[in-house]
């Protein structure tokens, strides 16, 4: 769902952003999932780092995990996030959502040649299938990637 950053979302950006800048890194690229709380996280992050704003680039496929008509509904119905619960409501199979980071990092890497450092702003399942699906693992394996904290910059190779 397409819910809005919250003031804890915006101030844990700004500290990073401001981390980010004290520790002199900077961005070649930085691609955003088209939710306007990634948009508002990804311009908070190149102000503070001098990336033009004007220069963020959107990719439709770095969408949080679809729960169909799950989605807004307390957590504690979903019995299993792996289980086909998810898809029988409408939303990502484990396949699916495996084939969709699958063309998105193919997209950013495409886009990101000769580019050193990308920042890709986007969601938790999506993170978590991309690193399991760069590390060789097979795609069910994601649900046990490390969670990563929201607004924190955690570097890991496109290739």
């Amino acid at each position: 769902m397409d819910s809005p950053l919250t003031e804890v979302g915006r101030m844990a950006a700004q500290e990073e952003g401001k981390r980010l800048k004290e520790v002199g890194l900077s961005f070649d690229l930085i691609v955003w999932s088209p939710l306007s709380r990634a948009l508002e996280t990804a311009k908070i992050i190149a102000q503070m780092t001098q990336y033009p704003q004007d220069k963020i680039g959107v990719e439709e496929l770095l969408l949080e995990r679809s729960f169909g008509t799950l989605a807004g509904k307390p957590w504690s119905i979903v019995e299993d996030e792996s289980a086909t619960m998810i898809s029988a409501m409408g939303g990502e199979s484990i396949d699916d959502i495996a084939r969709r980071v699958r063309l998105a990092l193919v997209r950013i890497t495409q886009i990101a040649v000769g580019k050193h450092s990308i920042l890709i702003v986007g969601h938790g399942s999506w993170y978590q299938m991309a690193e399991s699906l760069l590390l060789g693992k097979d795609p069910s394996s994601f649900l046990e990637a490390n969670s990563l904290p929201n607004n924190v910059v955690v570097p890991f190779p496109l290739s």
